[in-house]
């Protein structure tokens, strides 16, 4: 296996970083030894990987290019080139690495038809005669990504993932949503406050990308409520109850 030597000094190819209006780039240089580019960018032990950080105190600056150049016979060189997710991208766009998952929120604006009042008692009319009116809603989903080896594909949970794809189960236990927004902190979500929505997969070079969609929201948000009527049709008590199962969402990432 080829081994990569990062460049730390030298008057050709030093490491640098610059500071951009929307964040940070870095540039680091290695020599790879073997003529065989393809070797060392797939294989080059030492050599960073996309995903990977600057350093300890630069966590959120990744890897997110490598290019790999025959220099001589039996050497290469590559070119690591850093930078903050988000500079001349979405900020979802965050380079995935095995065994590195990381987090980040979606939010959006949909829109219900709202039947009553918030401050209606039981069993008063609703709106418009049960026609209701348009009321906006905001929407906040987290995301979870997780890499796999397109070599190990059955270390993916995959029985679990199509249970809860089909489901849309909540989570039964506490969950941590790791490394959100690539700032390394784990953030916590209360039982109950997660609803599976989907998944996403996705290659990446040499990965399998997998995305866990989960829909966030307040315990009772993953609930319906709906009014119960008479015999004549007219409102008598709301009535409210979960629809989703539970679910463990341990290990999935």
């Amino acid at each position: 296996m080829p081994t990569c030597k990062l460049v730390e000094d030298g008057e050709q190819f030093r490491p640098e970083i610059t500071e951009e209006p929307g964040g940070f780039r870095g540039v680091r240089h290695g020599w790879v030894d073997t003529g065989d580019i393809t070797a060392a960018l797939l294989s080059a032990a030492g050599a960073p990987r996309r995903g990977d950080s600057w350093d300890t105190l630069a966590p959120n600056l990744i890897v997110q290019r490598r290019t790999a150049t025959l220099w001589s016979g039996n050497l290469c060189l590559m070119r690591f080139e850093y930078a903050t997710p988000g500079l001349g991208g979405g900020v979802l766009e965050y380079p995935a690495a095995i065994g590195k998952p990381i987090s980040v929120a979606a939010p959006s604006v949909s829109s219900v038809t709202a039947k009553k009042f918030i401050d209606a008692s039981p069993g008063q009319a609703p709106i418009a005669q049960g026609q209701g009116v348009p009321r906006e809603v905001g929407l906040m989903d987290e995301r979870v990504k997780v890499a796999y080896a397109m070599s190990n594909l059955s270390a993916v949970p995959w029985s679990r993932i199509r249970r809860l794809h089909t489901t849309n189960a909540v989570n039964k236990d506490n969950v941590v949503l790791p490394n959100y927004f690539g700032s390394g902190y784990a953030k916590a979500a209360e039982a109950s406050t997660l609803r599976y929505r989907l998944v996403e997969f996705e290659l990446q070079a040499d990965l399998f990308v997998v995305t866990h969609v989960m829909a966030s929201a307040d315990v009772l948000g993953h609930w319906v409520t709906y009014q119960e009527l008479d015999q004549d049709g007219n409102p008598v008590a709301d009535v409210s109850g979960p629809i989703y199962p539970e679910e463990n969402f341990a290990g999935l990432w």
